[in-house]
């Protein structure tokens, strides 16, 4: 239920962003960027607070409290390298569009795509489960 619920924000999250991109492309309509740009740091430490955890002692405990996925770190780096190479796609896609509009619409896309980008890395599910205690 927990990512039905995340994935049902992230596509309401997303129509609201396609209507701001239409009226950056139809009209015109200057975008500031709100948030923060994703910095290589900030996709670090991403990755390091949402990969396997370090402490074996923790995964144990997991393995004790009946977490079904507890994947290795092969695994976790695995789902990070897609994650990453999936983004920097996604990255130069929208930049190649950006540059194809007239420089001010060109801009306001850069921005929303930087937001987009900060929230979505803002709001990616951790990559092992957590134990609640």
């Amino acid at each position: 239920m927990e990512f039905e619920y995340y994935y049902a924000v992230l596509a309401q999250n997303r129509r609201a962003e396609l209507v701001i991109e239409r009226d950056i492309v139809l009209q015109g309509k200057v975008y500031r960027q709100l948030g923060r740009t994703v910095t290589t740091q900030l996709w670090e430490n991403w990755i390091t607070k949402s990969s396997v955890p370090e402490d074996i002692d923790l995964l144990n405990e997991m393995e004790e409290l009946g977490c079904d996925f507890i994947p290795d770190e092969a695994t976790v780096t695995e789902c990070v390298d897609l994650i990453r190479t999936t983004f920097q796609r996604w990255l130069k896609a929208r930049q190649a569009f950006a540059a194809a509009l007239p420089k001010a619409q060109g801009t306001s896309y850069d921005n929303l795509t930087a937001d987009i980008h900060a929230r979505l890395i803002g709001t990616l599910p951790t990559l092992v489960p957590m134990p609640e205690f």
